[in-house]
């Protein structure tokens, strides 16, 4: 049960835990023929190719991905991309890549996107997907493709909007060092701009760097980890030119306060449960060892009635924000 008492806050995830989701997991790891150890092992996993991250195999995660996330600054990023587009919803074509579980997709056609092609490399992901949006694609509204960034198999002028959501970090490998080089997301701009239409709109919904090391409690709980892991993160820095290399002019850099990673963000008993672990791809950079002793350290802070203190003290979401909104257009 990862260390966590039957009493947890989250019992409807341990519901018949040991026959099935175990069961699952072993299945595909199994078939797959390939060697890698679960969240909270190695740092050098091995990956399947199918996966759209560098470092998370998201077939495994994507069974409990949606517990704790959304579609994060979707009503900034749908209120952006009508503005430069200068264009109702309802004719817009949306290029969702790396759409995950589909949540942006399913949130702007509710809103009334007329057209949304979704994009992974995880058939875990998609078929999770399509579980959500049988009813959209029977409609002709919405359509799945199963390929791997940062290509892009459209020809030119295809789409009116291209959507980057909390996606970017994981198209290039683990550094040991702070580069600001990203050659995957330097040629995912490119393909941006390429399969756009003249003054379609690139939007890029992410965590930068700088916000990511100062911004979260939850980050703050074991400094190695943290540094092991920020620079899979860009910079603004990194953007900019990354923007101008693929021919988009940058409109907006927005954070957004007050706005959490996860929708389960005060719930600061949250990493000692592998469900909740599972939403943030932090959590694949930590070892056994580190994933235990952030636990004590909960425990501890627990015990003593200080937990929820410093989780508050330590979290800046309202101050410096965990998000930030991108948007560009093409030249």
């Amino acid at each position: 049960m990862d260390g966590i008492p039957t009493t947890s806050l989250y019992p409807k995830y341990y519901r018949n835990f040991r026959t099935t989701v175990l069961s699952e997991i072993f299945q595909t790891l199994r078939s797959r023929k390939y060697y890698a150890m679960c969240r909270g092992g190695s740092r050098n996993r091995a990956i399947p190719r199918s996966t759209m991250s560098a470092f998370e195999d998201y077939d495994v995660v994507s069974r409990n991905y949606d517990a704790n996330r959304g579609p994060i600054g979707l009503e900034t990023v749908s209120a952006f991309i009508q503005f430069y587009t200068n264009k109702p919803l309802q004719e817009l074509h949306v290029f969702d890549a790396g759409c995950g579980t589909g949540n942006y997709t399913k949130a702007l056609l509710e809103l009334g996107v007329g057209q949304v092609t979704m994009v992974d490399a995880s058939p875990g992901m998609i078929m999770k997907a399509k579980e959500k949006l049988n009813d959209e694609f029977e409609k002709g509204r919405v359509k799945f493709v199963e390929n791997l960034l940062p290509s892009l198999p459209f020809p030119d002028d295809t789409f009116d909007v291209v959507m980057f959501n909390m996606v970017l970090h994981h198209l290039d490998k683990h550094r040991e060092n702070n580069t600001d080089e990203y050659p995957n997301i330097t040629t995912a701009m490119k393909e941006a701009s390429r399969v756009l239409r003249k003054g379609g709109v690139v939007s890029i919904t992410t965590t930068l760097r700088g916000q990511f090391q100062k911004g979260v409690w939850n980050y703050q709980l074991h400094e190695e980890i943290t540094l092991i892991y920020a620079p899979i993160l860009q910079t603004s820095d990194f953007n900019k030119k990354a923007f101008a290399e693929a021919g988009i002019d940058m409109k907006q850099k927005l954070s957004l306060l007050d706005v959490p990673l996860v929708t389960n963000h005060d719930f600061y008993e949250g990493p000692l449960h592998k469900e909740w672990r599972d939403s943030d791809s932090y959590w694949s950079y930590a070892t056994e060892a580190e994933v235990d002793e952030v636990k004590k350290r909960i425990w501890a802070m627990k015990k003593a009635g200080t937990l929820e203190e410093w989780c508050k003290e330590h979290d800046k979401t309202s101050t410096n924000g965990a998000i930030t909104v991108i948007i560009g257009t093409v030249l």
